[in-house]
């Protein structure tokens, strides 16, 4: 996994210095605040015991969280580069057993995408985006109670999906936009789709944006995760290069 993070942190800084390095280059980078919730279901098999499900939602306690983008664009090309980090806690009871567990879960997703302009006339823009999105999902958990005992398991998953779609912005005014996008697919997981929409506005150093985000992934009857929902509301600001 630590392998997997530095290649794609590798990727995302070679673009940066490419479009540093290009003449006509316009960039944008993006940082968030996050308050997300989840729900879904998480599947994790205990030794010496059936194996245990709980629901995603459980999980109820945000400890740590970092959002952000890059994207540069020329003429109808653009790139971008999303990276989300957050790591999240709770208890629950399971459901095939009486026992009680303490969950910590960390969350890992980075997409990449090239984009082409298919439509930009007066305040409508529309691109059409293409990529991978990356998805790693690590447990850590705590059982107490039970026939069993007390004991501790660590488990993780990592998926890697192509998505298609479309991604753009209304101008409303000079100051007011609604950015959107939109992308759908799979490879590891059955499905993969993530939505958004945003509300920003324009100073003269960057830009502040609001924005409601939902990412979906299905696994399917897969151990640790069958299906997977996050979304909420965040809050960010743009810089523009």
């Amino acid at each position: 996994m630590k392998k997997t993070s530095l290649a794609l942190s590798f990727l995302l800084l070679s673009g940066v210095l490419y479009a540093n390095e290009s003449e006509g280059w316009k960039q944008d980078l993006s940082l968030y605040g996050w308050l997300p919730s989840l729900n879904g279901t998480l599947k994790f098999k205990v030794p010496s015991a059936p194996d245990e499900s709980t629901d995603a939602n459980a999980i109820d306690s945000l400890d740590t969280v970092f959002m952000g983008s890059y994207e540069a664009r020329k003429n109808e090309w653009s790139f971008l580069a999303d990276l989300i980090y957050l790591k999240m806690s709770g208890d629950t009871q399971g459901f095939n057993s009486n026992v009680n567990w303490n969950l910590d879960l960390t969350a890992k997703l980075y997409g990449f995408y090239a984009g082409y302009n298919v439509y930009d006339i007066n305040d409508m823009k529309v691109d059409v985006i293409g990529g991978v999105r990356y998805f790693s999902l690590g447990l850590d958990a705590t059982r107490s109670g039970g026939v069993i005992g007390n004991g501790t398991l660590s488990t993780s998953v990592e998926n890697y999906d192509a998505v298609i779609g479309v991604k753009g912005e209304y101008n409303v005014n000079a100051q007011w936009y609604v950015p959107y996008q939109f992308d759908i697919g799979g490879g590891d997981s059955d499905l993969t789709w993530q939505a958004s929409a945003s509300v920003g506005y324009r100073f003269g150093w960057g830009d502040v944006i609001a924005t409601y985000r939902y990412i979906h992934y299905d696994k399917g009857d897969s151990l640790l995760l069958e299906d997977f929902n996050l979304y909420g509301p965040k809050l960010g600001v743009v810089f523009h290069f």
